[in-house]
């Protein structure tokens, strides 16, 4: 089996204990020891469909019909979002990546404005 067609096949969902925050359409996104991530308003889509039901291929041909875009565009925005999302710890599934053993806190320091 090619890559591409794992990667349709693969079923992924948000970790457990990651943290999001939208804002005007865009989202932020942080999972404990890691970075935050912002996500463009088509990141912001992705990350609400990740349900862990759907595989990835059946969640781009929901999107390019809802949009009117091709499919192989909206699995290009997938694979775009997907891997900024694994690198950030935010993934479970196949596509993700262990949790570092760190605190989770974002900012270490106490409130300096």
């Amino acid at each position: 089996m090619s890559d591409a067609a794992l990667f349709e096949d693969s079923i992924v969902s948000v970790r457990r204990g990651t943290h999001v925050r939208t804002y005007a359409g865009e989202a932020v996104v942080w999972s404990p020891g890691r970075p935050p991530l912002l996500l463009d308003p088509v990141g912001a889509v992705v990350l609400q469909l990740l349900n862990g039901e759907a595989t990835v291929g059946d969640l781009a041909i929901e999107v390019s019909e809802e949009v009117g875009i091709p499919r192989s565009i909206a699995l290009n925005q997938f694979r775009r979002v997907l891997s900024s999302l694994a690198e950030g710890g935010a993934l479970s599934g196949p596509h993700s990546v262990p949790p570092p053993d760190v605190p989770g806190e974002v900012f270490h320091g106490p409130y300096n404005p």
